[in-house]
């Protein structure tokens, strides 16, 4: 282990802001290692960066890095993420400011890239703004603005081989720190407990209301048709807390062909592998006489995709995130929760659905 990472872990600092720093001294130690972070990933830029600003401490209002070149102008903002989600501030807050051509560059996990990609692209329209996306690269233009992420691995890559050619042995010993750092947080399955997550009532409190809401969410949809739960009960496991139940469209409540066995719960893996939402419906093919859908995975899932859902295809089900709507009053939630439900039997109950 190295000095960086037994200094995060023995004082039980916050990563992010470890790195942020050390993102930032790596790159102001060389005119040549700055250049080549912005040559290499942010290509078609065409400036010399000038010295890099980091944030100090982590209050999420202000982006990490601040990128002006060499005449002192603003050119892009840099964040850097592990495991922390976005801030209400990330993306569309930090495109204002920047100058037409300018680039927000995000920098997380490899296994985050296409989950916190999604979440950025979906926030942007949700504010009325629609990302023209690169079918190449996790590349879009938004107002004139480029949006962009990348991994941890992928930049220090790219500041390593900058750092080897042009000699500079010192810079190359500091990546290897931050490197070393990343790559504990890419793939630690237990992360160190600091000690004030034990007595962080909040979080216990917020897990409690996620596993509440599951009943809510039923019963509403039962009001409206939308779902029953006549000989079915909670089923829990290690990393889940749910309850199975039957939905479908309101016309076709006395209709058995017509409805859907699915789970819904608190699944603790999926949150943790996927990001997007604690809430998840299971749609298990494993099990078609509960499930009563036709076509393989594969089918469905397209077909889902197809008509916006972002599906998880994980040993045979298929995982509906159920979004929780944030800023909001807990019947707001609810409502939108049932809403969301209520689309997937439109999609399930297709033309070649046995009458």
């Amino acid at each position: 282990m190295r000095v960086l990472t037994h200094t995060v872990d023995c004082f039980s600092l916050e990563a992010e802001p470890v790195a942020t720093q050390a993102l930032a001294h790596v790159l102001n130690s060389s005119g040549d290692i700055r250049g080549a972070f912005v040559d290499g990933l942010m290509p078609g830029n065409g400036f010399r960066p000038g010295p890099i600003q980091a944030e100090l401490g982590n209050e999420g209002g202000q982006p990490d890095l601040t990128i002006r070149d060499n005449q002192g102008e603003l050119r892009a903002f840099v964040e850097n993420k592990f495991w922390a989600g976005l801030t209400e501030n990330q993306p569309v807050n930090y495109l204002d400011p920047l100058p037409e051509g300018g680039t927000l560059l995000f920098i997380v996990p490899k296994l985050r890239v296409h989950v916190v990609w999604n979440e950025i692209v979906q926030r942007c329209r949700a504010a009325g703004h629609e990302p023209q996306e690169d079918g190449h690269t996790r590349c879009a233009d938004v107002l004139g603005k480029t949006m962009m992420i990348t991994s941890w691995k992928h930049v220090l890559t790219v500041l390593m081989n900058a750092a080897q050619d042009g000699n500079h042995r010192d810079v190359q010993c500091d990546i290897l720190q931050l490197q070393d750092l990343a790559r504990r947080q890419d793939s630690e399955a237990f992360l160190p407990v600091r000690p004030d997550e034990l007595t962080d009532q909040e979080m216990a409190r917020r897990l409690v209301n996620y596993s509440d809401l599951i009943e809510l969410i039923t019963n509403q949809l039962v009001t409206h048709n939308n779902a029953n739960t006549q000989g079915l009960r909670p089923a829990h496991s290690w990393h889940t807390a749910g309850r199975f139940l039957r939905v479908f469209r309101a016309e076709h409540v006395d209709e058995p062909d017509h409805q859907y066995g699915v789970w819904l719960g608190v699944n603790l893996d999926l949150w943790r592998t996927f990001g997007i939402t604690p809430l998840w419906l299971r749609l298990d093919l494993n099990y078609r006489e509960f499930a009563n859908v036709n076509g393989d995975a594969g089918e469905i899932q397209a077909r889902c995709i197809g008509q916006g859902f972002q599906v998880q295809d994980v040993n045979g089900a298929l995982y509906f995130p159920v979004r929780i709507e944030h800023g909001v009053e807990r019947d707001h939630v609810i409502g939108e929760a049932v809403r969301q439900i209520t689309e997937i039997p439109n999609i399930l109950d297709d033309p070649g659905h046995p009458e």
